[in-house]
């Protein structure tokens, strides 16, 4: 009867949270997706006409139950909606709604380090990863990054190791641990379209600084 409810909350804990919640809020938890797992197959079963069964007060359920149907049924939604959860929480869709209805402008539980890495966003897979007490840049494109606990962890690929002198080393892949207190990582990458904008807000400059120079160069000589 808790398999439902037990798998949805399983997965939502492996590949939705950063750490495992206690035992009590682990159980709260499969109960509450488990009722609304038999729920959502309760006014699915309603709705072709087919009979679910609900057990009297006092009665064993599995006098009731039909484990290869309701069961089945019910553990097969859980997994889906356990799915769109994870897809929910990793594309933070809720996060999004509410920031684009200004009802917040937080982004929930996420640090800054979850939500950077996170993203989509070009301008955050190129990054330069700075050890002063070493003297040393490492430069590279992200390909992972832990999302538990204070170790921060990064996989970088193509990775160039530079040194005080300024000789470089190509590395084809590198992981870093860190404390979270002892990091600085930069973003250098820019975009083509940020390439235009600058350019093109430097040429403007460039215009307005000449048709300055021109005004005061024509009331000096008025």
């Amino acid at each position: 009867m808790l398999l439902p409810g037990l798998i949805w909350a399983q997965i939502v804990v492996t590949y939705a949270m950063k750490e495992r919640p206690p035992v009590a809020e682990f159980l709260i938890r499969a109960f509450i997706f488990g009722v609304l797992t038999y729920l959502a197959v309760y006014s699915a079963y309603t709705a072709l006409g087919k009979n679910f069964s609900v057990p009297q007060v006092g009665e064993s359920y599995l006098l009731h139950v039909n484990f290869v149907d309701e069961i089945l049924w019910s553990s097969v939604a859980a997994l889906i909606f356990s799915i769109v959860w994870v897809y929910g929480s990793t594309y933070r869709l809720m996060t999004r709604f509410l920031n684009w209805s200004k009802a917040t402008t937080t982004h929930g539980r996420r640090d800054i380090w979850d939500l950077m890495f996170s993203s989509s966003n070009e301008r955050v897979k190129y990054v330069h990863v700075r050890d002063f007490d070493k003297g040393i840049i490492y430069a590279g494109w992200v390909g992972g990054y832990s999302e538990t606990g204070r170790l921060r962890e990064l996989l970088l690929v193509d990775v160039q190791v530079w040194d005080e002198s300024g000789e470089s080393t190509d590395v084809p892949m590198l992981y870093l641990s860190r404390q979270d207190s002892d990091l600085h990582v930069e973003f250098p990458y820019i975009s083509e379209e940020d390439k235009q904008h600058a350019r093109a807000q430097k040429s403007g400059d460039t215009d307005q600084r000449v048709q300055n120079q021109g005004d005061r160069e024509t009331r000096a000589q008025s």
